[in-house]
Parts: structure tokens; C-alpha cells; sequence
């Protein structure tokens, strides 16, 4: 069984689930060893993170944001988060 590979940002974007100090993207398929394959390929993790980036998410508990400021941000002051990620 492979490991999921890490994906780290650089640089670190304001956005809910990258960790502001390290820039690594916490993504279930890439956490999670049930959900990896290998078989999925670079193709998969890149289309996932696209979609990440574009849809954050801060609802589910089990992948609890990364940046609490870019959650609170996203979902309390939307156009400041979204002015600072233009």
C-alpha cells in the first residue's frame, strides 16, 4: 500500500483548508489512506485540489479547517475573503 502524497502551497494562500504555517493542503484524499490510490494518479489530486480551491470546505467536521481566520473570514466577511484572494 503507497501513501497518499503531501501537497504543499507556496505561496501560502488565505484559504480554509491550507495551513497557514506549513502550506499543506488538508484534502481527504490525501490524508486519508482508505481514500488513496495510487491508481488515481497526479490527474486526480490536481482535479481535487482545483476543486478545493474553488469550493473550500469548512462544513465537514472530520476535516476540520486548517485556517480558522480564512474560514471565519470566508463565511463571516465573504467579500474580504474574497478580495484577498483575487
Amino acid at each position: 500500500n503507497v501513501a497518499p502524497k503531501l501537497i504543499v502551497n507556496r505561496p501560502v494562500p488565505h484559504h480554509p483548508n491550507i495551513d497557514p504555517c506549513s502550506g499543506a493542503v488538508c484534502m481527504d484524499l490525501l490524508r486519508d489512506r482508505d481514500a488513496w490510490s495510487c491508481a488515481g494518479g497526479v490527474r486526480a489530486i490536481l482535479l481535487s485540489f482545483r476543486s478545493l480551491l474553488a469550493s473550500p470546505n469548512t462544513s465537514d467536521a472530520a476535516s476540520m479547517p486548517a485556517n480558522l481566520a480564512a474560514a471565519a473570514d470566508m463565511l463571516g466577511r465573504p467579500e474580504a475573503y474574497r478580495e484577498t484572494n483575487d
